[in-house]
């Protein structure tokens, strides 16, 4: 009986206050949608590469390990983490920025412009490889951000003395401006936007339920 109560009050509860609930999810959904139609179209390019399973002709791994682990970027003694640690680190997203010019591009200071190119560079694991994408708003910046990482690679091996392997990788596929702009997820975000937006909502509604039914007690007791 009481657990039948209890659901009686929550749905006269939700009921009451179903207009807020209403209007603040559809507001948050409005929101959503138009967010993500107004942002910019983003291109992906991908640039695969062959890796080593080890360093041959490495000079010291005990100096390589040093100078990785001085930029806490250094994860372990395999090429494939080196590689990875370097496309990942300050250094590769502040050449990026400088050779694309990214502050003049972007109108924004040397710190935001290497933030920008750190945020466009991602880079995966494939079987006997890795995968380097640039994701920026113009299909060609993206192929050439991506294909100037491999590069670059070679002029920091250069510098650091990982391995006398030169190329440093071997590229398998080169990256070609992406035909279309990638997904803006707008469903997807819409939908995450309004069950969290939901749940919120009902966590108000409980809360504010609760105190007031604490003052009720309290002036009850008072009384």
């Amino acid at each position: 009986m009481t657990q039948e109560i209890n659901i009686l009050y929550y749905m006269r509860l939700f009921n009451r206050n179903k207009i807020a609930l209403i209007l603040l999810v559809g507001v948050t959904a409005v929101f959503c949608i138009v967010v993500g139609a107004t942002k910019p179209r983003m291109y992906a390019s991908t640039t695969t590469v062959l890796i080593p399973f080890s360093m041959p002709g490495s000079s010291s791994s005990g100096q390589f390990g040093s100078v990785l682990s001085a930029v806490g970027i250094y994860s372990g003694r395999s090429m494939q983490d080196a590689i990875v640690a370097i496309v990942k680190s300050r250094r590769m997203a502040q050449d990026v920025a400088n050779n694309f010019q990214f502050e003049k591009r972007y109108s924004v200071n040397k710190d935001n412009a290497i933030k920008r190119a750190q945020k466009a560079l991602f880079i995966y694991m494939i079987e006997s490889g890795l995968a380097i994408e640039a994701t920026t708003e113009d299909a060609q910046l993206s192929a050439n951000v991506a294909n100037f990482c491999t590069k670059n690679l070679d002029s920091i091996n250069y510098e650091l003395k990982l391995s006398t392997e030169i190329p440093f990788v071997k590229v398998l596929d080169r990256a070609i401006p992406a035909q279309e702009p990638s997904s803006r997820n707008i469903l997807k975000n819409t939908t995450v936007g309004i069950m969290v937006s939901g749940l919120v909502g009902i966590l108000v509604i409980l809360f504010i339920d609760y105190i007031s039914r604490l003052k009720e007690n309290y002036h009850q007791e008072v009384k």
